[in-house]
């Protein structure tokens, strides 16, 4: 079993090589459109996942622009690319996308980017821990914009 996308693109032509069942909570749309018989997905793909967020940014908060921020990984990158491409088919407007590394801690210098920018809304692609540092570091600097996240991203700690 595979537990993300990243996982599931490097071990999935394996398993399919041996012919091996596997299941994968991977996101990614690319994952099924490759055709392998031997994976079931039971999750929703990123193409719904990223459509809610992007309508409740624009419709619930009123959100005009965004900020899309990705970890460089598949489903971090996949579900902002997705996000991004929702977000202005609704009428908003991406003021850019810019990237941390999925090692980073401190988000100092993107934090900065982003204030000058004055978003209405921040869509942060990536996972656990990295949401929660990014969020708090986000209000330390006092940056009012919506936090949006994948779902992956909610948690009661």
């Amino acid at each position: 079993m595979n537990f993300n996308s990243g996982v599931a693109q490097s071990t999935l032509p394996i398993y399919e090589d041996c012919s091996l069942p596997t299941m994968t909570f991977g996101s990614n749309p690319s994952l099924t459109k490759q055709g392998y018989k031997f994976m079931v997905r039971p999750v929703a793909n990123d193409l719904a996942g990223a459509l809610l967020p992007a309508e409740y940014a624009l419709g619930k908060l009123g959100a005009k622009t965004a900020v899309i921020v990705n970890d460089k990984q598949v489903f971090g990158q996949g579900i902002s690319e997705i996000f991004a491409k929702n977000f202005e088919a609704g009428g908003g407007k991406v003021l850019d996308t810019l990237a941390v590394a999925p090692t980073d801690v401190d988000f100092t210098a993107v934090l900065a980017q982003i204030k000058t920018k004055k978003p209405d809304a921040i869509y942060l692609g990536a996972v656990m821990p990295q949401l929660a540092l990014f969020a708090k570091q986000m209000h330390e600097q006092g940056i009012a914009a919506a936090l949006m996240v994948p779902d992956g991203g909610y948690t009661p700690d």
